[in-house]
């Protein structure tokens, strides 16, 4: 079945928005750790799971890769919204 141009235009503007907040999402994590001169990847730092806000708090022993495991990639299923969570 072809899509309606405005059915097609939704899903692009939908999807671009989705790529934009990924890619916004994941320099801010890079500058972020940067800025608190946090260790890039330390493979004997695990990726923390289950965590409680105050566990997740403390960050004395977190990566920035770490980051994606323990929030990032977890993001897309926490989306509320329909265009987001593509």
């Amino acid at each position: 079945m072809l899509k309606t141009s405005y059915e097609k235009y939704k899903w692009e503007i939908s999807y671009s928005e989705s790529v934009v907040t990924s890619i916004s999402g994941i320099a801010r994590c890079f500058t972020f750790g940067g800025s608190k001169k946090r260790l890039l990847h330390d493979p004997a730092i695990l990726p923390r799971s289950d965590l409680s806000k105050e566990q997740y708090m403390n960050k004395e022993e977190q990566t920035t890769i770490n980051h994606f495991h323990e929030k990032l990639l977890k993001l897309k299923d926490m989306m509320k919204t329909k265009v987001l969570a593509i």
